[in-house]
């Protein structure tokens, strides 16, 4: 249930009210306005208008809307059996309760056991430090009760990014399978080619793009620890105008298209397969890093992660050359000049491209 009130006030109203006049200079009032001054907001029955099973129905629910129960302790509310009630139900909450007397009169037998214990604010004997001391106090307990409320929320999201993250690694294995399996396929079959559905160009069975009309073949999302999403903007403007093209049953010349020119990637290395171990080549086919890896990624702002036969992860440039050395048990590819990075004792952390760690993450 949400709190909406910092304090709950159990009191009597016979040290409040008499003939049904506020008593000047009483300890209720000035904890009242304590409490107002000072933005804590608080609940007690000033008007006095609730009864019998209504009154302990709205009892009940105040206090359990409330993050302190202040105990006014007196005479008159010690032998209140609605106070006793009120103690009770904020200690079987777990709610913090704080007494402050304002005369000398013992505890109730009936909580004795709970408040004794319990420090107190001495408004009878130290009148002029008791209100900054119950403030201090009040303040103290909401800003507890604040810091855990922080912690469970980022708990909470933490719990949700695992949860997450554990679906997302799933599918990645998933991903990657049929795609190794749809090029295994291919490349058992005697294929080395494969058509470009947008312009029909035949392109080596490895290529990430089409030469001609510069389409991106599908790489799924999130693939190698990728974020990048499966088309740009640029690519899917292209792909519409390539297809309105094709479809259009007239001279190609008549349509009035504006072309897109799509960025050309670098001419960089590919992953491959071999034997269960992954190399890298170039676009001819030369083999560039042999097939020794666990596992390659493809390159991301200009550099790819590698897995070396001992599970230890690096990145290597566009000549094959180790940048980054394989000193990490965990990483993602390069997005926006970072990498996050996991070392053997499954902390986090940014890298940048000379593999210095930026910041824990």
């Amino acid at each position: 249930m949400n709190q909406e009130y910092d304090v709950f006030i159990s009191y009597s109203r016979k040290d409040y009210i008499q003939n049904d006049k506020i008593v000047p200079g009483n300890p209720v009032s000035a904890i009242i306005e304590m409490f107002e001054n000072n933005g804590i907001s608080y609940w007690l029955d000033k008007e006095g208008i609730y009864s019998g099973q209504q009154f302990l129905e709205v009892l009940s629910n105040a206090i359990s809307r409330s993050k302190i129960l202040v105990f006014i302790s007196s005479e008159h509310s010690n032998a209140s059996v609605y106070t006793a009630g009120e103690i009770f139900e904020a200690h079987d909450s777990k709610k913090l309760i704080i007494p402050v007397r304002i005369d000398n009169a013992p505890y109730n037998e009936k909580f004795r056991l709970i408040v004794r214990p319990l420090d107190y604010i001495d408004y009878q004997g130290q009148p002029n430090t008791a209100l900054p001391e119950l403030l201090r106090a009040v303040s103290k307990e909401k800003d507890r009760l604040a810091a855990i409320a922080l912690k469970g929320n980022a708990e909470a999201v933490k719990r949700e990014i695992k949860e997450k993250a554990k679906e997302y690694l799933a599918l990645v294995g998933q991903q990657e399978y049929i795609i190794r399996e749809l090029y295994a396929k291919n490349k058992s079959i005697g294929n080395t080619a494969k058509r470009c559905p947008v312009c029909g160009k035949e392109v080596p069975l490895h290529s990430l793009f089409c030469d001609q009309c510069g389409w991106q073949f599908p790489k799924l999302y999130g693939i190698d620890g990728s974020d990048v999403p499966l088309y740009s903007e640029q690519q899917l403007a292209l792909a519409r105008q390539l297809w309105q093209r094709a479809g259009t049953v007239v001279d190609s010349e008549s349509i009035d298209v504006e072309v897109i020119e799509p960025e050309m990637p670098e001419k960089e290395l590919h992953p491959f397969m071999r034997n269960g171990k992954y190399g890298f080549a170039d676009e001819d086919g030369k083999v560039v890093v042999p097939c020794t890896l666990r596992k390659a990624g493809q390159f991301s702002e200009g550099l790819a992660y590698i897995v070396d036969g001992f599970g230890n992860c690096g990145f290597i440039d566009n000549t094959g050359e180790i940048v980054i050395p394989c000193e990490w048990k965990g990483v993602y590819s390069f997005q926006n000049g970072v990498a996050r990075v996991m070392d053997a004792y499954g902390r986090w952390y940014y890298i940048d491209k000379t593999g210095e760690i930026v910041e824990e993450a």
